[in-house]
């Protein structure tokens, strides 16, 4: 055991150590939590921006998706020209096959809105003049020039 005296003044010297320590680290700590914070309140203010532009955008992606449906509802038969009823199935056939070169007779009828008898009619007329269709089925050269001379490709 040591002298009372030099026991206490050690332990006075150890707590008040352990005391500037423990303010140290205290004060380390709150420099560290203000930074946090004012870093969380501008992250929150960034979030806040980018939600204010996701809903302006969501807002604007509506607006186009109408514009688009809109468009494309005025310009119906550009889309899809085989499905005007005002041209000769033999052309809406040819202009099908332009889009759809590998479908059936009955994706045809159903595509050009002419009877299965019609489209079977019409594909063997092809075949048969040998310039419209190749031997594989699909349109020629020819039969897009053709298209092309009447306005529809």
């Amino acid at each position: 055991m040591g002298i009372p005296i030099f026991d206490e003044l050690e332990k006075l010297i150890n707590e008040h150590g352990s005391a500037n320590i423990l303010r140290e680290r205290n004060a380390f700590a709150k420099d560290q939590y203000a930074a946090l914070e004012k870093k969380t309140i501008e992250l929150e203010r960034e979030v806040g921006i980018k939600d204010t532009e996701i809903i302006e955008l969501e807002a604007e992606n509506e607006r186009l998706k109408l514009h688009n449906a809109e468009l494309t509802k005025q310009m119906g038969v550009f889309n899809e020209p085989y499905k005007n009823n005002d041209h000769h199935p033999a052309d809406r056939i040819l202009l099908f096959l332009c889009y759809k070169p590998d479908a059936s007779e009955t994706e045809i009828a159903t595509g050009v809105n002419v009877a299965p008898l019609t489209v079977k009619h019409w594909l063997a007329h092809f075949r048969q003049i040998g310039q419209m269709l190749d031997s594989d089925g699909h349109i020629t050269g020819s039969a897009v020039h053709y298209l092309s001379k009447k306005g529809l490709a």
